[in-house]
């Protein structure tokens, strides 16, 4: 009797040779009042980048905005609907 596994074993791959976020990731410009845009929510950034494309990735709990790769801001991710998420230091 062959196992459960021996039939599936010739249907699995190998695992990718990266490390795989589990997030939402999206391109956007800091808007003038010193915010991104996620799903229907805004959360803050620092007020230098203005103007300035950035990646938004949304994880389950967070939300990380980066530029040229560099984090400038993290949020707890609010799942509300229409909420304004800010730093004050921002």
């Amino acid at each position: 009797m062959v196992s459960v596994y021996e039939k599936e074993k010739e249907y699995l791959v190998t695992l990718p040779a990266y490390s795989f976020e589990a997030c939402k990731v999206r391109t956007n410009v800091v808007s003038p009042i010193s915010t991104v845009h996620h799903e229907t929510n805004q959360y803050s950034v620092p007020t230098s980048y203005v103007g300035k494309n950035h990646l938004i990735k949304a994880f389950y709990d967070t939300v990380r905005v980066s530029f040229r790769g560099e984090e400038i801001a993290r949020h707890i991710r609010s799942y509300a609907k229409h909420r304004y998420v800010l730093n004050l230091i921002h």
